[in-house]
């Protein structure tokens, strides 16, 4: 069996990508596994027959990876690859989907709209309470910042969202203050939590992959009645999407309350990655996770 690992080398997540391709691939030496790494360019399909990969560990972050590009041309081709399929993949990378599917579950979830990238550097919007902007099909917190009431972006805040160009649609979200505590879930079940405290005001890009002053508590220190909540919300929103294997389901507490943040359907699989930590504490290495998602592969059938 030959498996092809398939990362980008542009968009607003490739350094993520690239990353988790790193950890992946060594995580394979390991395991002593027959594999190639594929980038993901105009030749993508080309290279693939040229390999004859009989299974795809899909190592993408965002835009192509995440949202159902390249699940469809994996279907089409009839590939086995990791991770999750077409249509939920395109459910968990819009924030706006995810929040309709969560409010069907049940989940509380923040107050937003949605607004156009132009509208943002037009300054055409008024935030009323404190609110957090961000991409709706965005990851990573990448062009991701928070406003008081009143507030506008800065000339370099809007240089970042013209830069940004990983989708036209951004959305205006309620700040709702509290702790983030997210819930990891591996082979279809719910490994276990953890909680993020990064010493900024919110788990900002830096905070997530350059800061070494982010504390990550696995478990998380909650209530237990908090973790069956978190975790029986987390498992209904992965099954409600279709998401396959593996996801990871956020959200910000206060106290016993909480609101969602969202899903990811394709966590991240960093040195500083949430998903391993909280399967580290259950004695699932990271080689585990690998060879995991490689037993789920799968095709869906057009």
């Amino acid at each position: 069996m030959k498996i092809g690992v398939v990362y980008q080398q542009s968009t607003a997540e490739a350094k993520v990508a690239q990353a988790t391709k790193t950890g992946v691939t060594h995580a394979m030496q390991k395991l002593g596994l027959n594999f190639c790494e594929i980038p993901f360019t105009q030749n993508f399909v080309n290279d693939i027959n040229h390999e004859k990969v009989d299974i795809i560990f899909n190592a993408m972050h965002g835009k192509y990876g995440e949202d159902g590009y390249i699940q469809t041309i994996l279907n089409a081709m009839e590939i086995p690859y990791t991770h999750s399929g077409m249509l939920a993949s395109q459910i968990g990378m819009n924030k706006i989907l995810t929040n309709t599917y969560a409010k069907a579950c049940g989940i509380p979830t923040m107050q937003s709209c949605a607004i156009l990238k132009q509208s943002i550097l037009n300054d055409d919007y008024e935030i009323t309470q404190k609110s957090v902007i961000k991409p709706v099909n965005g990851g990573s917190s990448v062009a991701t910042f928070i406003l008081n009431a009143g507030e506008k972006l800065s000339d370099a805040q809007k240089s970042e969202v013209q830069n940004y160009e990983d989708g036209n649609l951004f959305m205006i979200e309620e700040f709702f203050t509290g702790q983030e505590v997210c819930i990891g879930i591996l082979g279809n079940k719910v490994m276990g939590s953890c909680k993020i405290l990064p010493k900024e005001e919110f788990y900002s890009y830096n905070a997530k992959y350059h800061s070494k002053e982010t504390v990550y508590e696995a478990p998380a220190n909650i209530s237990p009645k908090l973790y069956q909540n978190l975790s029986q919300h987390s498992i209904n929103l992965h099954n409600a999407i279709g998401a396959k294997c593996i996801s990871r389901v956020d959200f910000i507490i206060n106290d016993d309350s909480y609101r969602m943040l969202e899903i990811n359907t394709h966590p991240g699989m960093t040195a500083t990655s949430l998903l391993p930590k909280i399967c580290k504490y259950n004695n699932i290495e990271y080689e585990d996770i690998v060879q995991i998602l490689i037993n789920h592969a799968e095709f869906e059938r057009v």
